[in-house]
C-alpha cells in the first residue's frame, strides 16, 4: 500500500513568500464585480445546454464513462474546465484522471460516493446561479437527486449518510440522500440569502452563511444552527468579519475533523491602513469565536479552504503574483508551511475534495 502522506509530501514543494502580494491592481471589488460578469457571461452559453440535457434524460441513472471497477477511484477529486478529476497514488507518485462530468462537492462520509453539480444556471437579474445534483455510485452508476425545478449549489452529507444539506437557490434544504422529501430549513428573504451550508462531523450544527441582499458583496456573517434548522447562532459578523461565499459550486466553509474549527474565507480583512479590505483564509474556534489568520492575498485572491481528513493541513486556491495562474496551496492549521501542491498535469482546479480517510485508496 502506498503511503499517501508521503506522496503528498512529495507533491507539495516549499514556496517562498512572494515579495509583490501587495503590487498594484484593480479595487477588490471591482475585480469581483468583472469576474460576476465573465462568469455571467459563461453560464448563459451553458443554459441552452442545460436544458437539453435535462429533455433527454430519461431515466435517473446511467453509466458514467470511466472504466473505475468496484470502487470509485482516488484521494481527492477536484473540478476542472473538462469535469471531476480524481488523484489517484501510483508507484512512482500523483497522476489524476478523469472521472465524470460536472464539478465535485463532497464524499460520502465512507467515501464510497461523490456528489457533483451539473447543468449550472443562473436565476435573471440575481447572482443566484446553481445546477443539478448527481450521486457517482461505486457501481459506475449515476444518480440524479434534484429535479429541474431544483436549482441546487453548495452541498454537505450528514455524517451518518442518511441526508445531504444543499443550497437551493438562495434558501438552504434538506434532502434524503437519494433525493427524496426535500424541505427548506432557512428561506431567503428579500433582504438576506443564504449560502454555503456545511454540516459538522458529529451531525448536530450546519454552518452557513447569511448575505444581506443589498450590498454587492459576495459575503455575510457565518451562523450555526442545528440540523432541524432552529437554535441559529451569529458566529462571526459585523465589519471585522465578512464571510465569503461563492456564486459557483465551491466549498467555502470547511470543518476540521474534529468538529472544533471552521476554515473560511474573509473579504474584509483591513489592508494597510486604508478602508479597502483583502481577502484572506481564516479559522475560527467555534466555541471561543477565535480567530486565526493563516494566509492573506493582499490583492490578490484566495478561495475553496477544504481541511484534510486527518486535520494536518488545509488545502486552498489562490493566485499568486509568483504564479502565472490559479493554483493549490496546502498549509498547516496554524499558518505554518505553506506550499503549492502539484497533483498532476492537468492540476488546474477551481474546487476540491478530499476523499474521507477511512475509505481504502484504490489506484
Amino acid at each position: 500500500m502506498i503511503d499517501e502522506r508521503e506522496l503528498l509530501e512529495r507533491a507539495a514543494r516549499k514556496i517562498p513568500t512572494p515579495d509583490d502580494v501587495y503590487g498594484d491592481v484593480s479595487s477588490l471589488r471591482d475585480r469581483r464585480t468583472r469576474r460576476r460578469r465573465i462568469a455571467s457571461g459563461i453560464v448563459a452559453l451553458v443554459i441552452a445546454a442545460a436544458a437539453i440535457g435535462w429533455a433527454i434524460r430519461e431515466v435517473s441513472q446511467r453509466q458514467v464513462p470511466a472504466d473505475h471497477g468496484a470502487a470509485l477511484p482516488g484521494i481527492m477529486a477536484f473540478g476542472s474546465g473538462a469535469g471531476t478529476r480524481v488523484v489517484v497514488p501510483e508507484d512512482d507518485g500523483l497522476t489524476d484522471r478523469f472521472l465524470a462530468d460536472g464539478m465535485p462537492l463532497a464524499w460520502s462520509p465512507d467515501g464510497s460516493r461523490l456528489l457533483v453539480l451539473r447543468d449550472v444556471r443562473v436565476v435573471p437579474d440575481s447572482p443566484v446561479r446553481g445546477g443539478t445534483l448527481v450521486v457517482l455510485n461505486p457501481d459506475g452508476s449515476e444518480e440524479v437527486l434534484t429535479p429541474p425545478d431544483v436549482l441546487a449549489g453548495e452541498a454537505s452529507w450528514s455524517p451518518d449518510g442518511a441526508r445531504i444539506v444543499f443550497r437551493q437557490g438562495g434558501s438552504i434544504a434538506l434532502m434524503n440522500a437519494n433525493g427524496s422529501d426535500i424541505r427548506i430549513l432557512r428561506q431567503e428573504t428579500p433582504r438576506t440569502r443564504f449560502y454555503a451550508p456545511s454540516w459538522s462531523p458529529d451531525g448536530t450544527r450546519i454552518a452557513y452563511i447569511a448575505s444581506p441582499t443589498n450590498t454587492g458583496l459576495p459575503g455575510g456573517a457565518l451562523y450555526l444552527m442545528d440540523a432541524a434548522g432552529s437554535g441559529r447562532v451569529e458566529l462571526l459578523g459585523g465589519d471585522r468579519y465578512l464571510v465569503m461565499y461563492s456564486v459557483g459550486p465551491t466549498t467555502m466553509l470547511s470543518w476540521s475533523p474534529d468538529g472544533s474549527q471552521l476554515a473560511f474565507v474573509n473579504f474584509s480583512v483591513p489592508l494597510g491602513d486604508g478602508p479597502e479590505g483583502q481577502e484572506a483564509i481564516q479559522v475560527v474556534d467555534v466555541r471561543t469565536s477565535n480567530v486565526l489568520t493563516m494566509f492573506k492575498a493582499g490583492r490578490h485572491e484566495c478561495s475553496n479552504p477544504s481541511w484534510m481528513p486527518d486535520g494536518s493541513q488545509i488545502s486552498f486556491m489562490a493566485t499568486l503574483p509568483a504564479q502565472a495562474s490559479d493554483g493549490a496551496y496546502l498549509i498547516r492549521p496554524d499558518g505554518s508551511d505553506l506550499h503549492r501542491a502539484d497533483f498532476g498535469p492537468n492540476m488546474m482546479p477551481s474546487t476540491l475534495a478530499w476523499r474521507p480517510s477511512v475509505q481504502p485508496l484504490l489506484g
